[in-house]
């Protein structure tokens, strides 16, 4: 697999926005989906009662289905397909599978979907108490520029905690001619329902947990801005082989001494949020792009605010 190594060229080629994942593989236009078709909505609940909700919503070759019997919901397309599910009061990542090759990427019930510190306790998929309030998985709206594309589906789970709500939202993108990625974009939203303000802190987009035998066949290949000395502007490339290389951290707006981070076309000593894990030997990786909100940001994007937030009641 060849990377571009001109940072403007390289994100408009992958061409993905907010947090998102991709597969980064050949297309096959050969790959199938199952052919059903419907709308799911749930109603509050365990095990929602609405079994139509079991229906798969499609666009092109983006779905979403929701499975009442195990409480799992399977989303993507003919490149990607990740399955989630709600089990004794736990919600996690329990597939990730690039289904060009067949790889199975994620290591099960490891990989937790969201993590957070809420008044001062860490919480995660994998901490449990939660239960099913609702979900939503519909077509995507088909942008007023390109009305004869499909747009995609979309997956909206809002689990209850005693203290809080997490609503988590995924945008399944339907491959084209011109983007022949399997593109997977995610959110999620904290809503506080307790009586009193509590602290929001530490939080993290996901955990996810590879199998044990990728690590060894994996590079990391990230960007690091401009700045004095070298190297810089450029792409660099750890191999994932020296286990000293897996445990790092990349803080996306915090720039050299005497440097700022600003916008990541303009250059800058900063680590940029786009990151891949490529296995080379097999011709496949994973892509990540993650957006910070600005409302985490110092004004002076000297570096993250902590990721601290302050929920009312």
């Amino acid at each position: 697999m060849a990377f571009e190594t001109n940072r403007r060229r390289f994100l408009e080629a992958i061409a993905l926005s907010g947090a998102d994942l991709a597969v980064l593989a050949k297309a096959d236009q050969k790959s199938k989906i199952p052919a059903f078709g419907g709308v799911g909505q749930s109603s509050a609940g365990d095990k929602p009662e609405n079994q139509a909700s079991s229906c798969l919503v499609k666009s092109a070759d983006a779905y979403a289905q929701f499975d009442p019997d195990t409480v799992m919901w399977t989303c993507g397309s003919s490149l990607i397909e990740q399955r989630l599910q709600l089990r004794d009061g736990k919600f996690r990542l329990v597939s990730l599978k690039n289904r060009l090759t067949g790889t199975e990427i994620a290591a099960a019930l490891d990989s937790d979907e969201f993590r957070f510190v809420f008044a001062g306790r860490e919480r995660s998929g994998a901490t449990g108490e939660y239960k099913l309030k609702d979900y939503r998985q519909e077509l995507r709206p088909v942008p007023k520029a390109s009305p004869r594309i499909d747009a995609g589906v979309s997956l909206t789970v809002v689990l209850d905690h005693p203290q809080f709500e997490v609503a988590l939202h995924y945008d399944v993108y339907a491959s084209t001619p011109r983007t022949p990625l399997g593109m997977i974009r995610k959110w999620y939203a904290v809503s506080n329902t307790t009586e009193r303000t509590q602290p929001l802190t530490e939080i993290s987009m996901n955990h996810l947990r590879l199998r044990g035998e990728l690590g060894p066949r994996l590079t990391l290949h990230y960007w690091r801005g401009g700045g004095e000395g070298g190297p810089a502007n450029e792409l660099h490339s750890d191999p994932l082989a020296d286990p000293l290389q897996r445990n790092r951290t990349f803080y996306s707006t915090e720039g050299a001494p005497g440097y700022r981070a600003d916008d990541i076309f303009d250059g800058t000593s900063s680590y940029h949020p786009y990151f891949v894990l490529e296995d080379a030997k097999a011709g496949e990786g994973l892509f990540f792009w993650l957006q910070l909100p600005r409302s985490l940001v110092h004004p002076r994007l000297e570096r993250p605010l902590s990721r601290a937030r302050q929920l009312p009641g």
